[in-house]
């Protein structure tokens, strides 16, 4: 398929929010929840968005952007292989970056960061 893509991880309120606003382009390529959200998040979506609990099926999607939109242990899960693939990764669960060494080890991985801070706006941006 032509055109830009994103992937999302998790399927709750920001996820479908979000979901709900990608209808042209960029399209919503794929979503990771765990295996327990499935059923639910396949329900939810069209027959084209791969629905999976494993983060390589995300990347097989080949996404120009993936979102974070799980909370804070989906960055610390997930990150690592979406930017060693050279993928970039939106983060909205930035408390995430507390943890401590985890902001300097995504940003080791090649990638440089934004940051657009503010009362239930913020998000951090890695680009490889």
């Amino acid at each position: 398929m032509d055109g830009r893509s994103v992937a999302l991880i998790g399927y709750g309120a920001i996820g479908r929010a979000l979901a709900g606003l990608l209808g042209g382009e960029p399209r919503l390529a794929a979503v990771l929840v765990r295996d327990t959200g499935v059923p639910a998040a396949r329900a939810g979506l069209p027959e084209s968005v791969r629905v999976t609990s494993d983060v390589r099926e995300l990347l097989a999607e080949e996404p120009d952007l993936v979102v974070e939109c799980a909370g804070q242990r989906a960055v610390a899960d997930h990150a690592r292989p979406i930017l060693t693939a050279g993928v970039p990764l939106m983060v909205t669960s930035t408390g995430a970056l507390a943890t401590p060494g985890l902001l300097d080890e995504l940003t080791a991985l090649g990638g440089r960061s934004w940051c657009r801070p503010g009362p239930s706006r913020g998000s951090t941006a890695w680009v490889p």
